[in-house]
């Protein structure tokens, strides 16, 4: 009873963990089912973390990372009516990004994540 209890403890949280975020479609990480390494990807835009920096109407925005080499930007972005986000680094600067440029993937572990959708079907993937 202990061994299944634990089991079950370990399914609830394990799946209660898993985060979604956008990241730039590109080779590696562009298909439905691609799984990839957190740290090969420069930059990530996640979709339920909340921004954690002092901004003007930071409850309504999400976190944002850019990363490059062993530097690391922090911001926050939010959804324009157009559909496309806008950025807003730590250090001031801005930012828009095209929203067809990116995929939506979900973690799978700690280090990993798969792309779970796509905004456009890329010619070199197969089918879903």
């Amino acid at each position: 009873m202990r061994y299944s209890l634990g089991v079950l403890c370990v399914l609830f949280f394990g799946s209660a963990s898993a985060e979604q975020f956008l990241v730039r479609a590109d080779r590696g990480h562009q298909c439905i089912g691609d799984v990839f390494m957190l740290s090969d990807v420069s930059e990530m835009v996640y979709l339920e973390r909340k921004c954690e920096l002092q901004v003007s109407r930071a409850a309504e925005k999400h976190a944002y990372v850019s990363r490059s080499g062993s530097s690391e930007v922090r911001g926050c972005w939010l959804r324009l009516s157009d559909g496309n986000y806008s950025v807003m680094e730590e250090a001031g600067g801005q930012q828009l990004l095209n929203a067809l440029a990116y995929a939506r993937a979900e973690t799978t572990s700690p280090s990993a994540a798969k792309i779970i959708s796509t905004p456009l079907q890329e010619p070199d993937c197969p089918s879903p």
